[in-house]
């Protein structure tokens, strides 16, 4: 007697699709660029210039600079705005990553200041923190 079931062709068919199914999600999602894909250096400073912008609106909700990470509240280290201005970009035409939007590569400086008047401009810690200073 013949066993009833799936023919293994339609299952791994099925399981190739639905491979392909979740990367097109991801593709969209992401809005079509892969994460380590290299992007031109005009991509970059357009992207820095947006991080820029939300890195002002954060800073100008913080009341007061944290003495021991002067210019940047303790939640600079988990919010998304610090983090975005001190990214790793891969460039096109540039052997290594490039780190924070600051470097001499992207060259886009971001004044920013505090509700207590106090300002300064943002800069990058070296490494992999993505983390802002003044």
């Amino acid at each position: 007697m013949k066993s009833q079931g799936l023919p293994i062709n339609f299952i791994v068919l099925a399981a190739v699709g639905i491979f392909v199914l979740i990367l097109a999600i991801i593709f969209v999602i992401s809005g079509g660029t892969s994460a380590t894909a290299a992007m031109s250096p005009q991509q970059v400073r357009n992207s820095c210039n947006t991080a820029c912008v939300g890195l002002v609106q954060w800073a100008a909700g913080q009341a007061t600079r944290a003495a021991s990470h002067p210019g940047w509240e303790p939640t600079a280290y988990t919010s998304a705005a610090p983090r975005a201005y001190c990214n790793n970009w891969t460039i096109t035409g540039v052997s290594s990553k490039v780190y924070g939007c600051n470097n001499a590569a992207i060259s886009v400086s971001c004044p920013v200041t505090f509700s207590d008047g106090t300002g300064c401009t943002a800069g990058c810690q070296g490494g992999d923190t993505g983390l802002p200073y003044c």
